[in-house]
């Protein structure tokens, strides 16, 4: 469900969420590229300036009571150290060199 003319998006689930749990099926799809979703909120409501990826989690009705926010920040993409490229590389090189060498001894 969409909220604040379109600005907000409220999920709402019957399932308790217990401390140190997660909760899987929230999915959304966007118009806005992935620089516009993490930039700041230039509408004229309360919270201008605010990351667009800032949230409020409330046990119960929502704004109602104090809730919790947090700001959702993107995963940071591993990139694989050099000398794990290199033994993965050197490894590939050897069983190639392993099956032309079977295949030579072998005629």
């Amino acid at each position: 469900m969409t909220t604040n003319g379109g600005a907000a998006i409220q999920f709402v689930t019957s399932m308790p969420l217990t401390a140190g749990s997660s909760l899987s099926g929230f999915t959304f799809d966007s118009t806005e590229t992935p620089a516009e979703l993490l930039s700041a909120f230039t509408g004229m409501e309360p919270g201008t300036g605010d990351p667009q990826s800032t949230a409020f989690v409330y046990s119960g009705a929502p704004l109602v009571g104090a809730g919790d926010q947090f700001v959702v920040t993107p995963a940071t993409a591993s990139t694989p150290e050099p000398g794990t490229m290199l033994l993965t590389l050197t490894g590939l090189i050897l069983v190639a060199m392993a099956g032309s060498m079977r295949r030579l001894f072998s005629s």
